[in-house]
């Protein structure tokens, strides 16, 4: 008997000298800021007063039907963004990143919804985890021809506040200031009106 635990612990002995381990492999690090681009194309809208995809993390504090945390950033341009000034209208904030293929993908419908003028309606697409520098961010937006504003997250410091996991993430905040549907992965014009239309109506 001790002459098998001898050869066991020799063994366990040789395995850790030679850079063995009995720990499994550590997973694949993530994108820049620890967020990930959504993981999969858009779907079917869920049902009305849950938002999401079939992809989304377990629900977090940021809930649908509870008030959105006000935050205070400064823009692409230098000028300030608070979110409490946009009290009494629709709020689509979406949470985006220049590394992240789904944003991109999902922009031009953002500006097609932005094209349409609608009055009670105001884009904040909040540029989180981003290497870019916000005069390149800037950039970005002129040379594809977005004009919403664009408040420039140093940090990640609101994205994590609102819990943001993938990019893009939307909140979708009534005139009221709550939030009332969140959505994570690009969305096609037609879903983005139906979620400005669900905040407006508070769910």
């Amino acid at each position: 008997m001790n002459r098998i635990l001898g050869g066991a612990v020799l063994l366990l002995v040789a395995m850790l000298l030679a850079g063995g381990s009995l720990r499994p492999e550590a997973p694949a690090a993530p994108p820049p800021g620890d967020l990930r681009s959504a993981p999969a194309p858009e779907g079917t809208p869920p049902p009305a007063g849950q938002g999401g995809t079939a992809q989304e993390p377990p629900p977090s504090v940021i809930a649908v039907g509870m008030p959105a945390p006000d935050f205070e950033l400064q823009d692409v341009t230098g000028r300030t963004v608070r979110l409490s000034d946009y009290r009494g209208k629709v709020v689509f904030l979406n949470f985006w990143a220049t590394w992240c293929p789904p944003c991109r993908e999902e922009m031009p419908e953002i500006q097609r919804l932005v094209d349409k003028g609608v009055p009670d309606l105001v884009v904040l697409g909040v540029n989180t985890s981003d290497p870019a520098t916000p005069a390149e961010v800037k950039a970005f937006m002129e040379r594809n021809g977005f004009t919403w504003r664009v408040p420039y997250d140093a940090g990640s410091r609101v994205a994590r506040i609102y819990r943001v996991v993938y990019l893009p993430t939307s909140y979708f905040i009534g005139p009221d200031g709550i939030v009332w549907a969140k959505y994570i992965g690009p969305m096609s014009l037609p879903v983005m009106e139906s979620y400005v239309e669900r905040a407006r109506q508070g769910g």
